[in-house]
């Protein structure tokens, strides 16, 4: 009875200890004003903060997981949160976000990538925003040995988000 226990234990190390670090998780903290999903795909989080006061107000900490395909034929996911700021005016606002980071997916881990986010969206009433984001991906495939581009895009899709949502990543 004692050896099937530690048998299980022996079984459930070895399974946790194989599997890739952060593999289906975000690489960054999920937490803004508006949160909310890529094309209503359960498994994508889109979401960013407002932040300044009356008639200067700015979106700021955008973060996004999005699924990628890449140049090289393999489909990645990746999470990235950007420090800009866009302007808004009008209830509308647009721009290019940009920021370089490690890799933690299966595929590319510990691949140095730079991510863009070209972003387009509203405010609307009630709280809820809503728009279009084009995101590329750019890195060094090291893993066959030799260094090579890689480029990665989600193509340009839309996105909802709600003020004081509370939107998670499946596990």
């Amino acid at each position: 009875m004692r050896r099937k226990w530690y048998v299980a234990l022996a079984f459930a190390l070895t399974a946790a200890l194989a599997a890739p670090a952060g593999a289906g998780l975000p690489s960054v903290e999920l937490e803004n004003q508006y949160e909310g999903r890529v094309e209503r795909d359960p498994f994508t989080y889109f979401g960013f903060d407002v932040i300044g006061r009356a008639g200067q107000k700015r979106v700021a900490n955008v973060t996004a997981h999005i699924g990628y395909t890449c140049d090289d034929g393999n489909s990645r996911r990746e999470s990235a949160q950007v420090e800009g700021r866009l302007r808004i005016k009008k209830r509308r606002f647009a721009g290019v976000l940009e920021t370089s980071l490690t890799a933690r997916t299966a595929v590319a881990r510990g691949t140095n990538v730079t991510v863009a986010y070209r972003i387009r969206g509203r405010l609307l009433r009630d709280g809820v925003a809503r728009g279009r984001v084009d995101t590329e991906v750019f890195g060094t495939d090291s893993l066959r040995g030799f260094p090579a581009q890689v480029r990665c895009y989600s193509g340009d899709v839309d996105w909802r988000a709600k003020r004081g949502a509370d939107v998670e990543l499946p596990v």
